[in-house]
């Protein structure tokens, strides 16, 4: 058994106690109180304490695999433009002094990790059907595949148990880990980025005809916390600096003002301040990773 499989089989056996534990307090840290600090510096202040995935150089054309909240919005009627992606490409050129640096966005609306099974109809599909289509034979390969964990999995699937669930996306991602790896690729996993819990029950509620409390955010945070605890390369272990409020939710302003007519405000897709927040987050680790390769 590959000391990955070792690892996971360990997290596994106790992942059932992960959906109490916040991930703040899992790793001895909470969300730092002085959130009125630029984003760069509580990130940077976090990832001190975080290992750092070793990848090996050189890393010029990256591509990101993510669902509707990397998506770039503007080639369908989906919202506002999302600018998260060509944000992490500018950032990593002036980081890095680089303007070579290539960050290809090939993000689909709908990408679960693994699940769910019979909602193909709705245009969900998993990592595991997509990646042939997105990386055929003969196709050209990047050097690093930017994985984002999605919440989809989580949130259509909002009945099982987290005891459950967890363990068989951690276990989803160190195949697609592996799969990509034994094709040459080196791959970072990015956390989910969670939920807004108050708009997104009230938009479920509507939808549904009847009051639900999905407690989405908690169920992204056991996620994250999975991940983190396996041996799989995740970049760091939350996106930071979104809750505001401290309230265990990422703030409602960043989820607000979308244009009317195309997205709801529905607690699930940040506007583009959110969008920014996270791509400033994700491109500070992707400096530091990258740039130790060269």
């Amino acid at each position: 058994m590959s000391r990955r499989r070792t690892s996971l089989v360990s997290v596994l056996t106790a992942l059932a106690a992960l959906a109490l534990v916040d991930i703040g307090a899992a790793h001895g840290t909470s969300t730092p109180p002085e959130q009125s600090a630029p984003i760069h510096q509580l990130a940077s202040a976090r990832r001190l304490a975080f290992p750092q995935p070793a990848l090996t150089g050189p890393i010029d054309d990256i591509v990101v695999v993510a669902d509707s909240l990397y998506f770039d919005h503007a080639t369908i009627d989906f919202g506002p433009t999302n600018s998260l992606v060509p944000r992490v490409q500018s950032i990593l050129r002036a980081e890095l002094g680089d303007p070579t640096i290539r960050v290809r966005n090939l993000s689909r609306p709908g990408l679960a990790t693994a699940f769910p099974t019979g909602a193909r109809e709705l245009g969900f599909i998993n990592v595991a059907d997509y990646l042939p289509q997105i990386f055929p034979d003969g196709a050209h390969l990047p050097d690093l595949v930017v994985l984002a964990a999605t919440s989809i999995d989580l949130n259509l699937n909002a009945q099982t148990p987290i005891g459950e669930l967890v363990p068989r996306l951690v276990t989803a991602f160190g195949d697609i880990v592996d799969e990509l790896e034994a094709r040459g690729m080196q791959v970072v996993i990015v956390p989910t980025f969670g939920v807004n819990d108050e708009m997104y029950d009230a938009v479920k509620s509507l939808d549904l005809g009847v009051e639900v409390n999905c407690d989405a955010h908690r169920r992204s945070q056991a996620l994250n916390a999975a991940i983190d605890r396996s041996d799989l390369p995740m970049l760091f272990p939350r996106f930071i600096g979104l809750d505001g409020d401290h309230d265990g939710s990422p703030d409602e302003h960043l989820f607000v003002d979308f244009n009317p007519g195309l997205v709801l405000d529905d607690g699930l897709h940040p506007n583009e301040i959110g969008h920014e927040l996270m791509a400033e987050q994700i491109s500070e680790r992707l400096v530091d990773v990258i740039g130790a390769t060269r």
